[in-house]
C-alpha cells in the first residue's frame, strides 16, 4: 500500500480551479508511474479542505477528489479524511461528514464525539 497525503487546501470561490486540476493531473501521472497496478493507494487529507467551512470549497473539493479517482481509475484508490478547524460550517461538522461520505468514508465525526 502506498500513502499520499494532502493537507490545508483551504478551498473557496477564489481558488484557481484550472491550476488545481492541472496540478492534480500531474500528481496522478506521477503516482501511476511509481505505483504498480495491483498496489492499493490511500489518499489521506489532513483537514482544512474548505476555507472557513465555505460550502463552495466542499463543492470544489468534491470535484477535485473525483478527478483523482478518475485519473487513477485503473488503481485501487481509497480515501480517508481528518477534519481541520476550517472544515466546520458555523461550528457544525456535518457538512464535512457529507463530503467524505461521497468518497467511501463510513465513519462520521458527528457521531464520534471527537469533534
Amino acid at each position: 500500500m502506498r500513502f499520499y497525503v494532502l493537507s490545508d487546501l483551504h478551498l473557496d470561490e477564489n481558488a484557481d480551479v484550472n491550476m488545481l486540476q492541472k496540478t492534480l493531473q500531474e500528481l496522478c501521472c506521477r503516482i501511476r508511474a511509481v505505483t504498480p497496478i495491483r498496489e492499493t493507494i490511500l489518499v489521506v487529507c489532513l483537514g482544512d479542505i474548505a476555507n472557513e467551512g465555505n460550502p463552495t470549497g466542499f463543492e470544489l473539493a468534491a470535484k477535485l477528489f473525483q478527478l483523482i479517482k478518475d485519473e487513477l481509475k485503473d488503481r485501487n484508490v481509497l480515501f480517508d479524511f481528518v477534519p481541520g478547524n476550517h472544515d466546520r460550517v458555523g461550528g457544525d461538522i456535518a457538512p464535512f461528514d457529507a463530503f467524505i461520505a461521497k468518497f467511501g468514508v463510513k465513519h462520521k465525526y458527528t457521531e464520534s464525539g471527537a469533534y
